[in-house]
């Protein structure tokens, strides 16, 4: 029976070694939080789940994969603020609508230009911008 319990623990631990790279901080797991912005966009609780993963995994990588999750940690609270201004001013003559698309595609473009940014394994050049990176 111990013989069986090895064996499943083995096999569990080879069958995903691309889902164990999207845990651990790191390169991959930083392009992860990119898509979940994205995704985030339409289902805004995966935007509050990368911020998350993106506080706890910053101090424990290189510094040219923290600069990504210091761009993405300003990046979802720009984003976030960005989102509430167009909430607040939809009743102003559609003001708001202008707002929310502006700004979903000012996320776009961040999520995209850090994604090639780590494809390309270069730090952020600044992460702390307010404009598209």
């Amino acid at each position: 029976m111990t013989d069986d319990l090895k064996t499943s623990e083995q096999s569990s631990q080879n069958a995903s070694p691309a889902a164990s790279d999207f845990m651990n901080p790191g390169p991959s797991n930083a392009n992860m939080i990119y898509i979940l912005y994205l995704v985030g966009l339409v289902f805004g609780l995966t935007a509050l789940i990368g911020v998350v993963v993106a506080y706890v995994n910053r101090p424990k990588v290189s510094d040219w994969v923290q600069s990504h999750y210091i761009f993405q940690i300003h990046t979802f609270w720009k984003g976030l603020l960005f989102g509430i201004a167009g909430l607040l001013t939809l009743p102003l003559m559609n003001l708001g609508m202008v707002v929310l698309i502006i700004a979903a595609i000012w996320i776009i473009v961040r999520c995209v230009k850090g994604m090639s940014y780590i494809s390309a394994k270069q730090a952020h050049p600044d992460p702390t911008t307010w404009l598209l990176g």
